[in-house]
């Protein structure tokens, strides 16, 4: 039986039986990765919709390493895009390999946020499968990011559900029971050298400015 994930999204009165935990993970670079582990529930996750957010004026620049298209043995994983299916994928004679179909939701969609090179983003994945054998595993990475830290010294990272859009959803149409970890992000000590010299060249350069320190003064 063909077991479409991203087609549950009705909530109903079942309860989750666990914990699905959604996190972030530093992996250096200002680079992210998110993961998910749904070991504590008896039934897999059918789709993700998730918001992440970042702090301190840096911005998400771009996001890779997510599998596309049916989930099977060889290749498991969310690579169907709610959002992004409509405008680029032929159910008849699918193309899984379009340039622009992605886990990103459209900025202008309800309830989405702006996306790449803002302060958030909103992705949507869900799981497409033919047997029990070429399901997606019960934990594993959905995706990395990567951000722009605009001399930020440390990033924090917000996952959220994006409750209008579905939010977590198991495979038997009820809502999952989801703990949600951020984590920080802090570039490496040769980052924070070139950030600390660009502030320094940056302040140099308008103390040597008559005009600038003036407009900067008010004096």
């Amino acid at each position: 039986m063909l077991m479409l994930g991203v087609t549950m999204v009705i909530f109903t009165s079942a309860q989750a039986s666990g914990k699905v935990v959604v996190s972030c993970h530093d992996i250096g670079g200002g680079v992210a990765e998110l993961r998910y582990d749904a070991s504590g529930e008896s039934v897999l996750v059918g789709a993700f919709a998730l918001d992440i957010t970042v702090d301190g004026g840096s911005t998400i620049e771009s996001l890779f390493d997510y599998m596309v298209g049916e989930s099977t043995s060889e290749d498991p994983g969310y690579g169907i895009f709610p959002g992004r299916f409509r405008e680029f994928i032929d159910p008849d004679n699918p193309n899984w390999n379009h340039p622009d179909y992605n886990p990103l939701a459209w900025p202008d969609d309800p309830g989405a946020l702006p996306g790449l090179g803002t302060y958030g983003i909103t992705i949507e994945m869900g799981s497409l499968y033919e047997g029990a054998e070429n399901a997606p595993l019960v934990s594993d990475t959905l995706l990395r990011f990567a951000i722009d830290w605009h001399s930020a010294l440390a990033v924090n990272v917000e996952i959220s559900l994006n409750e209008l859009r579905g939010g977590v959803v198991m495979e038997d149409a009820s809502p999952a029971d989801v703990d949600l970890v951020g984590c920080v992000l802090v570039p490496e000590p040769g980052t924070i050298l070139l950030l600390g010299l660009g502030a320094v060249m940056i302040n140099k350069k308008a103390k040597s400015n008559p005009r600038q320190r003036h407009a900067r003064t008010g004096k």
